[in-house]
């Protein structure tokens, strides 16, 4: 019997800011999802309003989210870390920052 091989995992946060259709494919692209239900209730194609969200990824290869990606879908990745908490605390925060409109 062979032995399974032990892989690492790499995992990331990310806060994404944008508005229209969220970009479905960069989900599959970065091997990421959405942080919590609220997050994953801000992916509806429907939506125009400019929104944050909290996404999480796992990797083996410990790639970055994909900035230049994301901005061709008329979004864009405002943090990204390996800090747990860093993606939830900036969209709430930027969330307040958006509902009072001083983000653009």
């Amino acid at each position: 019997m062979s032995k399974a091989k032990a892989v690492k995992a790499y995992i990331r946060w990310a806060c994404v800011v944008g508005s229209g259709p969220f970009p479905m494919d960069m989900l599959r692209f970065d091997y990421c999802f959405p942080v919590r239900g609220e997050d994953a209730a801000k992916l509806e194609a429907d939506r125009t309003e400019k929104r944050a969200i909290a996404l999480k990824s796992f990797t083996e290869g410990g790639q970055i989210f994909n900035e230049a990606r994301w901005h061709s879908f008329g979004w864009e990745v405002v943090w990204q870390g390996e800090a747990p908490g860093g993606a939830t605390e900036r969209v709430e925060s930027l969330e307040r920052r958006i509902q009072k409109g001083l983000v653009e």
